[in-house]
């Protein structure tokens, strides 16, 4: 049997030392996990068509905002499903009027800052993989979900 390749793309919203996050809702993949923004990459989009997307969509950002990529990352399942997350940034010091907002309150439970250094318990591992290897100026990285 084949593997599946996922796509995804991922935004981490910084303003100084903190990252937005969203909290995924139970009824939902991930459920009851701290997030980024985030989507699955559908036929005829792009990773940054994505993320403009997420952003938009999930926390209230318009999608005009510089988008840097930062950093890729393979993860492998325990079924053996790959996932490739695209990873960008966006720095909000120059967006002084931005608060987010749960623009998908159907989805998650709620939207906050966290300090990069004081990440919460509950955010995936994957996740927290890819924080820290951006925080690290990697640009590629392998995860492999036990």
């Amino acid at each position: 049997m084949r593997a599946e390749v996922h796509r995804d793309a991922y935004v981490l919203v910084m303003r100084r030392d903190r990252v937005l996050l969203v909290l995924r809702g139970s009824g939902i993949y991930r459920g009851g996990e701290w997030g980024l923004p985030s989507g699955e990459v559908m036929p005829s989009e792009t990773y940054v068509g994505v993320a403009r997307r997420k952003l938009r969509s999930e926390v209230g950002l318009e999608a005009d905002v510089p988008l840097r990529f930062v950093h890729l990352l393979e993860r492998v399942t325990p079924t053996g499903d790959h996932w490739v997350g695209a990873f960008f940034a966006v720095v909000l010091d120059a967006f002084d009027g931005f608060e987010p907002v749960n623009a998908e309150p159907h989805k998650h439970d709620a939207v906050s800052w966290f300090g990069v250094g004081e990440l919460p318990g509950n955010l995936g591992d994957y996740l927290r993989h890819a924080i820290d290897a951006v925080r690290r100026a990697e640009t590629f990285s392998e995860f492999v979900e036990p």
